[in-house]
């Protein structure tokens, strides 16, 4: 049985924002390559647009974002950078081909002075962790306690239970860190459980994040909002300690 390790996190805006930003747009890509773009056929995906339509979300992006993967299926490229203080980054960018991303990328290391490319960080630094993303609250709308979910995440073999606080309690969420071989397999227990399903994917996780100066940190929330105007960034992970 997984030993659990509760964190609690306060996740700064950029992150929560990337987050909400790729939710869904990841899962619309996992529904599709499982059960085809036919709603009518496809109930996940049919449900999960209706889930983002409830969210108050704008139903055309789901629509254009599903429209542009039957059409125009994108290539993605990591690209790794190191910045201020020793802080790595691996972003995740999605387009119509390479040179494209590109780029993107030389346009944004010119606009950055304090960041650059390095190696390949995934096998020194990062490892792939499933990450299961929940609403504190259930389809029934009952609220969740850690508690709840400690169990929970024990009975799933689970390796970490996070609670990420918003700016407003209604913005609170979970996460269920586990191995990425089960990251599917939880999340459909998850959703048979009565549990809202906000994401869930592989991520890259640091084995040690490192604590930012005031000043390191301004420069990160430049580079943070830099790629985030940029609509081929498909997600972003750090090794940035936030507190």
């Amino acid at each position: 049985m997984a030993r659990i390790f509760t964190t609690i996190c306060n996740k700064s805006d950029h992150l929560i924002a990337m987050t909400q930003m790729r939710s869904f747009l990841v899962r619309i890509k996992s529904f599709v390559k499982e059960g085809g773009f036919d709603r009518n056929v496809n109930t996940k995906l049919d449900a999960l647009r209706k889930q983002y339509k409830a969210d108050s979300l704008p139903i055309e992006t789901f629509d254009a974002h599903l429209l542009k993967l039957k059409n125009n299926p994108d290539v993605v490229v990591s690209y790794n950078f190191i910045g201020p203080n020793n802080s790595l980054f691996i972003v995740e960018f999605e387009a119509e081909n390479k040179s494209r991303i590109q780029r993107d990328v030389n346009k944004h290391l010119k606009k950055l002075p304090d960041f650059r490319l390095t190696s390949n960080l995934t096998e020194t630094h990062f490892e792939e962790k499933g990450v299961i993303v929940i609403k504190a609250k259930t389809k029934e709308s009952v609220p969740l306690k850690l508690e709840q979910l400690e169990e929970v995440g024990i009975e799933l073999e689970c390796e970490d239970v996070q609670i990420i606080t918003g700016d407003h309690p209604n913005d609170s969420s979970f996460e269920l860190i586990c191995a990425k071989a089960h990251v599917n397999k939880i999340e459909t227990e998850l959703d048979k459980r009565g549990y809202q399903v906000i994401s869930a994917e592989v991520q890259a996780r640091p084995f040690e994040r490192i604590s930012m100066t005031e000043n390191d940190s301004q420069k990160v929330d430049l580079f943070y909002k830099e790629l985030r105007e940029n609509e081929s960034v498909k997600s972003i992970f750090d090794n940035i300690e936030y507190s």
